[in-house]
């Protein structure tokens, strides 16, 4: 099997141009983060593999991660604790393939964002196209496997996801606003044009002209 072969789901990310985080502020890319089933483990295993070094992955930082490894505020809420979660990315030069639940391909470009966020959006079922490279050791740190994001496919049938945690919902922090109706000013009328009592209409048969 592949990586694609897997159906993970997308946690979040920037699929319709490149950005750059806070970590690494000159170097925008376009990525997305992922979880993996426990089933993917072996093809992900196996990418890092392909790409360390003679083969051997030891030592070396792994873009897989074990979600229950994940510290308590970078963890998902409703993600299995023994599934993977995996950062991909690509440079601004290389776009990655995107292609709609109705299988229409897209291009990665703002212009096209809606299209995109409306069919990948946190929480949505995806097939990913990637590969593993190695990254050398850099400021006393030790080297490392990530992956290039080349594609993702959006499956269908996911599960929205909340994209904020903590706080209030904001269906109930506003109900008892939206339950009053906006204070409506009456229509103003004109005052009525005062009729001089003493002023008598003229009469067609008036005696004396």
């Amino acid at each position: 099997m592949s990586i694609a072969d897997h159906v993970a789901i997308y946690l979040m990310g920037s699929l319709d141009q490149p950005k750059a985080g806070k970590a690494k502020p000159d170097r925008p890319e376009y990525w997305g983060q992922f979880a993996f089933p426990p089933e993917a483990q072996n093809d992900l295993m196996a990418a890092c593999t392909a790409a360390a070094p003679n083969g051997s992955t030891a030592g070396l930082q792994l873009a897989p991660k074990k979600h229950s490894a994940l510290a308590p505020d970078k963890k998902f809420p409703g993600i299995p604790d023994d599934w993977f979660i995996v950062r991909m990315g690509s440079g601004p030069d290389y776009p990655p393939d995107l292609f709609l639940v109705n299988g229409q391909k897209i291009s990665a470009l703002p212009i096209n964002g809606g299209a995109i966020r409306t069919d990948f959006y946190s929480g949505q079922k995806v097939r990913v196209n990637t590969y593993g490279f190695f990254y050398p050791p850099k400021g006393g740190g030790s080297g490392g496997v990530s992956f290039n994001l080349s594609g993702v496919m959006a499956v269908g049938g996911g599960e929205r996801r909340a994209t904020g945690e903590g706080g209030e919902p904001s269906e109930s922090a506003f109900a008892k606003y939206r339950s009053e109706a906006p204070a409506q000013s009456a229509p103003q009328q004109s005052a009525p044009t005062a009729v001089d009592p003493f002023q008598q209409p003229p009469s067609a048969d008036k005696p004396f002209g």
